[in-house]
């Protein structure tokens, strides 16, 4: 059996919550200045960790570097890169690439970020493709994302060895960066996506 994971990490999710600024978005290059390191390469390598076990019948398809080949690497698995990392990341990758994984047809597409990543994946693929959240942002009110990395990774090697492959529909939700600095919090529904059912 050859089972083939798309993986998308943003480098930049979460990078505002150590620094107390209640997101990333908008915010990420003043987080990186406060000394804030990123963790979502981390994050998304625990949750490769579990997918070990499937073996050589596995190919992560990814982006280069930290698009998600670094945490594949990391993770001690054989990645084929799909997507060429720009000199400065921005969200148009994580659409670029989702769009390109869907169109490969890989079994499953894990992400690594929150609910702004959520966002672009929904919007890249639609309701309809297997995608699986690694949560490694600030705002984490979708619920196409697993509880912790690890947990995802146990849930995607689940879903892959499964014959049936369920799945559900997720919602993701998002809320305005600056309305959440101003004390609002207020999510809002932007659409569906199909997730893994456990």
């Amino acid at each position: 059996m050859n089972l083939r994971v798309g993986l998308i990490v943003n480098t930049l999710a979460g990078v505002g919550g150590p620094a107390a600024l209640r997101g990333s978005d908008g915010v990420a290059e003043q987080a990186l200045a406060l000394g804030v390191v990123p963790q979502a390469v981390t994050r998304a390598t625990q949750a490769l960790g579990a997918l070990r076990e499937l073996g050589a019948e596995l190919t992560i398809i990814t982006g280069s570097g930290s698009l998600g080949a670094d945490a594949a690497n990391a993770a001690g698995l054989s990645c084929e890169i799909v997507y060429r990392k720009p000199a400065k990341e921005s969200a148009e990758d994580t659409v670029a690439l989702a769009r390109r994984l869907m169109l490969m047809q890989v079994d499953l597409i894990l992400f690594a970020g929150g609910d702004g990543t959520a966002r672009d994946v929904a919007e890249s693929v639609g309701d309809a493709f297997p995608v699986l959240g690694i949560p490694a942002g600030v705002k984490m009110y979708s619920g196409v994302f697993a509880t912790t990395p690890a947990a995802a990774g146990t849930l995607a090697v689940r879903f892959l060895r499964s014959h049936a492959r369920r799945v559900r529909q997720c919602e993701v939700m998002d809320l305005d960066e600056s309305d959440l600095r101003c004390g609002r919090i207020e999510p809002s529904l932007f659409g569906y996506v199909a997730s893994p059912e456990d």
